[in-house]
């Protein structure tokens, strides 16, 4: 629970936080020069701090410098544009209860847009940041000794061990899955805040999945329930903060839209590959897809979205490494970027290799399809 360490953090001197901000906390003769002003908690404690709000400038870049959190904390928070975000499936929804809420990242967002909104928190040290950040009620309680019923909820329930080692499976999440399920059954609707890996067949009740990707990374998979159940399938991408969603449905069959390389590959993002929505995309962009497991679109038109970035097609052949080093030394080609997956060739290496001394810049997709393994010499929109 951690409450003995509230009254240290309270206190903290004003001095103590200016000083930790300008060390070395990797320097041991600097920290110790703070310990013989300070007590060694209240030095532990600042060092922290500092850390966690350094960590911050990413994730609340309005507040970081004010927030308070552990480090720990901040990396398992949504950042302030993916928790506003969701905030908008709570509109118009009221006495929203946000359980496992942490330091309050996503209860900053749902307080913007709910007049009552009371977090639940089981570590005290955390209950008291999150009371800090919001200026909301937080109770410290265990959730699974509450009755929560008829109500809206968010909850965010942990996803590692004691040991900090992330744990990816539904039936290994704190509260556990007999916990989530009669929350679900009991109450109007709500989101659960999970790893990005998880599938509906995880889940032992009916949910919309909606899969975030912040720029290009994978951050979140979420479950909606209930009356904030809107769609089949979501995919949601933010890039440079701006968001795009696309809905649809995730059983849309590849096979009506596949077709050989044309002028133009598209990546994808992987919140839209994550979400089984590449055929919905496809379809979408009027483009087809080269192959089920490859994650690319290709077209004969140059085709703009915020899901996809694009790539001329310059040639296509067989992986060779020598005839493919021939090709590009014969093309001018300098930098050389690899793109691949299911650990064909190790990229690190093959980029090296295949490096030339021209002024040209290419990327080469090496990608096994069926069972040859091709190369698609490309270049950057």
């Amino acid at each position: 629970m951690r409450e003995e360490f509230i009254d240290i953090w309270k206190n903290l001197p004003s001095t103590l936080l200016e000083a930790a901000k300008n060390i070395d906390a990797q320097d041991v003769s600097q920290v110790m020069r703070l310990r013989k002003k300070f007590n060694a908690e209240q030095v532990r404690a600042a060092i922290e701090l500092t850390k966690a709000r350094h960590k911050a400038q990413s994730k609340f870049p309005d507040i970081a410098d004010r927030i308070f959190a552990d480090t720990h904390a901040i990396e398992m928070a949504s950042s302030m544009i993916v928790a506003r975000h969701k905030s908008l499936r709570f509109m118009s929804k009221n006495n929203i209860w946000d359980l496992c809420c942490g330091i309050g990242g996503d209860m900053l967002a749902l307080s913007e847009i709910a007049d009552q909104v009371v977090g639940y928190e089981l570590d005290a040290l955390r209950a008291w940041m999150c009371q800090l950040n919001t200026k909301r009620t937080v109770k410290v309680c265990d959730v699974t000794q509450q009755d929560f019923r008829d109500g809206i909820f968010h909850i965010d329930p942990a996803r590692r061990d004691t040991g900090g080692k992330r744990k990816w499976r539904f039936d290994d999440i704190i509260p556990g899955p007999d916990f989530i399920t009669q929350l679900v059954a009991n109450n109007n609707g709500g989101c659960i805040k999970l790893a990005p890996s998880i599938n509906q067949d995880d889940l032992p009740f009916e949910a919309e999945l909606e899969y975030i990707s912040e720029n290009n990374r994978l951050v979140q998979g979420l479950a909606w329930t209930g009356e904030l159940n809107q769609n089949q399938r979501t995919a949601t991408v933010i890039q440079n903060k701006q968001i795009h969603t696309l809905h649809g449905n995730p059983n849309t069959l590849f096979h009506d839209r596949l077709s050989d390389e044309q002028q133009y590959l598209y990546t994808i993002d992987p919140a839209i590959e994550r979400a089984n929505l590449i055929p919905e995309l496809a379809s979408r962009l009027s483009a087809t897809i080269i192959h089920e497991k490859l994650g690319l679109l290709t077209s004969n038109q140059q085709l703009t979205s915020p899901f996809i970035k694009g790539f001329k097609l310059i040639e296509q052949m067989g992986w060779k490494e020598n005839r493919i080093k021939k090709w590009l030394e014969e093309h001018n080609a300098g930098i050389v970027e690899i793109k691949t997956r299911g650990k064909i060739i190790n990229p690190d290496i093959i980029q090296n290799k295949l490096r030339g001394k021209g002024n040209q810049t290419y990327t080469l997709f090496i990608l096994r399809k069926n069972k040859r393994i091709l190369t698609y010499i490309t270049k950057r929109i």
